[in-house]
């Protein structure tokens, strides 16, 4: 369709739906604040979430959906979002190196994105 073309509602919805999925593939930042402003519980799973998961916005969910979301998550890709989080020091993360630290890891993880919520709820 050209863009003076007239279109039904329908088509002008699927439109709109079509650029914000695309955005949201391709933009993680628009991706969260999309899911905030749903304000719906988003699972977070699988290769592609790896880009858009945010242990803020899961934590918000419950610590039984956190667990949920990070067992899920080899413990490189736990290291890697807690650094881009800002959820552990790299120091801290050292220790984490086999699967069998994971539960240990998906704690720490837990523990920085609990207080990290709760700077938001007070702010």
């Amino acid at each position: 369709m050209k863009p003076n073309e007239a279109a039904s509602p329908v088509e002008a919805l699927d439109g709109l739906f079509q650029a914000i999925r695309t955005e949201a593939e391709t933009n993680p930042e628009f991706a969260h604040r999309i899911a905030r402003a749903l304000k719906m519980n988003i699972m977070f799973r699988g290769d592609e979430a790896l880009l858009l998961v945010d242990p803020v916005l899961v934590a918000d969910q419950g610590q039984l959906e956190f667990r949920k979301t990070f067992t899920s998550f080899s413990v490189q890709d736990l290291k890697k979002i807690a650094t881009e989080h800002n959820l552990a020091t790299s120091s801290d993360l050292r220790r984490f190196r086999s699967d069998n630290a994971k539960p240990k890891l998906i704690d720490l993880m837990w523990n920085g994105a609990v207080s990290k919520l709760r700077d938001v709820r007070h702010a």
